[in-house]
């Protein structure tokens, strides 16, 4: 079935090969998301032309490895300051909009997880950023919501169809586990709960 979901508290939790950043901007991200800015003002520093944010659905990659390559813009190699993980940002674009909710943020976590498992990765961690472009006082931008969101936008990416699972075992799992920073224990149960439920029902669906 699914991949089991890992509580993280750090970042830098070497556990994990690729962390996988959800947010709306690239600065005051907060203590707990340093090393995350750290490696997108780096970037932004050596690509004189800045990390624009779209407002539609985008992906952006971060390499941690040297060397740099500046002929690619969205795949600038970067080195965080104190491991050297895979970062991928995932831009959600302006959350005020008149057409914002919260699909900007699961359609992001999805387009950002299957990057994630188009380059081998394993154990992903998923970062969900403050996401401060909209206000707080709307339910569905409360952050228990927003990470729910995001951790079954990831999943969704991670499901591997029926048929596949059977005729080619080693395509299956994606990937081995899933980290989630911020998370407790209780959202934790309630994303795997619905997701055994919707892996259920597209395996009958796709069947």
């Amino acid at each position: 079935m699914q991949a089991p979901l890992v509580a993280v508290t750090d970042v830098a939790d070497d556990r994990f090969d690729a962390v996988v950043f959800v947010n709306d901007n690239t600065t005051e991200l907060g203590s707990n998301y340093a090393p995350i800015e750290e490696a997108l003002t780096a970037y932004t520093k050596v690509f004189s032309s800045g990390l624009r944010l779209p407002g539609n659905i985008s992906v952006k990659l971060v390499r941690c490895r040297p060397p740099f390559d500046p002929g690619v813009l969205h795949r600038a190699p970067l080195r965080f300051s104190n491991h050297l993980h895979l970062q991928i940002f995932c831009p959600t674009g302006a959350l005020n909009t008149d057409t914002a909710d919260i699909r900007n943020v699961y359609d992001t976590t999805f387009e950002g997880f299957k990057r994630v498992v188009s380059m081998g990765f394993k154990s992903p961690m998923l970062c969900v950023g403050p996401l401060r472009s909209a206000s707080h006082g709307f339910h569905w931008m409360q952050p228990r919501t927003l990470l729910l969101n995001a951790l079954l936008g990831a999943y969704h990416a991670c499901y591997t169809p029926l048929e596949v699972r059977e005729m080619l075992p080693e395509k299956y799992p994606k990937v081995t586990q899933i980290g989630v920073m911020g998370a407790d224990e209780l959202l934790l149960k309630i994303a795997s709960a619905i997701e055994e439920g919707r892996w259920i029902a597209r395996d009958v669906g796709g069947s």
